[in-house]
């Protein structure tokens, strides 16, 4: 029901406003879809732009978890970290990736500042684990107490209680990698990329195609969140099963 209510709104400011180069209507835009999917080089560059934001995620995620750990486990890096993250946080992403376009290749462009938007993000979602509560409190004691080894306060304490805070991060930070990625793409202008695709529409003054590329990004952002959720759900309802 919202996706036909946000179409027909849609519908009706592209009547009032009467200019297909400023508004298309939803019709010519979806005719526009169809055509770029007949194209090979919409797929090439859809591939590409995958692939970016692949690599990109897979390098915040390492580097941020390690960072996150140790920020968690240390006030020291945590204050010394402090610093470099609020910088990076309230840098504008276009002056970030303006910046980078001095000192970094066009294909790499993308992949840098997707890691530096979003190892903030996941630093401080891992670090926030690291809080204690007064069950959490209760539960180190009981395993000091118990005498656990390293291993078991490992995967029965700090793995169960970091993982909510880890996931919530990831699907932050998966998400957050397709829109800095793509941004990164229109303004250093890749070879094969769905963001130099988007930057020579707009040149061209082509609303229709930028307007069915834009829709590509945002369900393609959409789909890979939602199979990340849907793996997660999935690993807790196998866990479930196997304890019952």
């Amino acid at each position: 029901m919202s996706i036909c209510a946000i179409a027909l709104v849609w519908q009706i400011a592209a009547k009032i406003v009467d200019s297909p180069l400023i508004l298309p209507f939803p019709g010519d835009v979806f005719l526009c879809l169809i055509s770029l999917m007949k194209q090979s080089v919409f797929w090439q560059n859809v591939i590409s732009t995958f692939f970016r934001v692949v690599k990109s995620f897979l390098i915040s995620l390492s580097i941020g978890t390690v960072l996150g750990v140790a920020c968690g486990k240390c006030s020291f890096i945590k204050d010394f970290l402090n610093l470099p993250i609020s910088v990076l946080r309230s840098t504008p992403v276009v002056a970030l990736i303006l910046v980078l376009i001095f000192a970094f290749s066009s294909d790499s462009v993308p992949v840098v500042v997707s890691v530096l938007m979003s190892i903030p993000v996941l630093i401080s979602a891992i670090s926030s684990g690291f809080t204690f509560s007064e069950d959490d409190k209760k539960m180190f004691q009981m395993a000091k107490v118990f005498n656990f080894s390293k291993r078991q306060r490992l995967f029965f304490l700090w793995i169960p209680k970091l993982k909510p805070f880890f996931k919530s991060g990831i699907v932050a930070v998966f998400g957050m990698s397709w829109k800095v990625t793509v941004a990164g793409e229109v303004l250093s202008l890749p070879k094969n990329a769905l963001g130099t695709q988007l930057s020579t529409a707009q040149v061209h003054l082509e609303s229709q195609e930028v307007f069915a590329l834009a829709l590509i990004i945002i369900a393609l952002s959409f789909f890979m969140e939602g199979v990340l959720k849907i793996l997660f759900e999935s690993k807790n309802e196998s866990k479930t099963e196997t304890k019952k």
